[in-house]
């Protein structure tokens, strides 16, 4: 029988410590958000790589984060400011708590899994009214309204990233949010993670 302690989910209190802890990081370093992941695309592949989604998955998640915070006149929504890559790169990042990492993937198949019993389709394939209306159903539900939760925070620090990580293109979420992303700006010598080895006690 295996040791390994079973899987405890995180709650929302430890969700909102850990992303807190990690932005607090990086603005005691003193510079702009800085993540060294791009995922290159290509003629063959537009979407690159989806990893560790698969590529219908990767369609859903735009789909699902563009009803969470879509493109309404106010302001740029998920897709523009590629809030789906960032979610990627969360997902892919070592230093992502395992526990989060697999709270979001459980639940994506929990998400997948309703929306076939009920459409009998991938959530990417529904119109705008049936996904809002999908959408709108799970937030009844607990583990539901903490998803979308933590989807929303993501976006929201997809909204302060610096634009040479191929999200918040041209610093669009800066506009919006009036925000001056201070100086330095990333380099390779100071990008994320190695700048966290460089401001260890």
């Amino acid at each position: 029988m295996s040791s390994k302690e079973p899987y405890q989910e995180v709650s929302d209190d430890q969700w909102a410590m850990s992303r807190k802890n990690f932005v607090r990081t990086i603005l005691l370093a003193g510079v702009a958000l800085q993540l060294p992941w791009i995922s290159a695309c290509s003629d063959d592949d537009p979407l690159g790589d989806t990893s560790p989604l698969t590529k219908d998955d990767y369609k859903s998640l735009h789909a699902f984060q563009n009803i969470l915070f879509p493109e309404d006149g106010n302001g740029p929504g998920a897709s523009q400011i590629r809030a789906d890559r960032y979610f990627l790169f969360v997902l892919n990042d070592p230093r992502t708590d395992p526990e989060i990492r697999t709270f979001f993937l459980d639940k994506f198949v929990r998400f997948n899994t309703r929306c076939n019993r009920e459409h009998a389709c991938k959530f990417h394939e529904l119109d705008k009214a049936e996904a809002e209306s999908f959408v709108a159903k799970i937030a009844q539900d607990t583990w539901g309204k903490s998803w979308i939760s933590r989807h929303l925070n993501l976006i929201f620090e997809a909204l302060l990233l610096d634009p040479r990580y191929d999200v918040n293109p041209d610093g669009i979420g800066w506009d919006w949010l009036e925000h001056d992303p201070g100086q330095p700006r990333p380099t390779d010598k100071n990008a994320y993670p190695q700048i966290l080895l460089n401001h260890e006690v």
